[in-house]
């Protein structure tokens, strides 16, 4: 956040400020607007990406 004050000529508290509002104003609207979701399958290819890379450097070293 402090490139971002610098980029923008602003107080390091000031953009802290506004990026907490922000967020606190977009918690707001995911509660109002995300209900009930019916998820039968979560993936989490991320992980599973960071996961494979890992093993992949493991297995190399040994």
């Amino acid at each position: 956040m402090r490139g971002i004050a610098r980029l923008s000529k602003r107080a390091y508290n000031t953009v802290v400020d506004v990026v907490r509002a922000s967020s606190q104003k977009a918690l707001m609207v995911h509660h109002e607007e995300v209900k009930a979701v019916d998820a039968e399958k979560v993936i989490a290819d991320e992980m599973g990406s960071f996961v494979k890379k890992n093993k992949n450097i493991v297995c190399q070293k040994s």
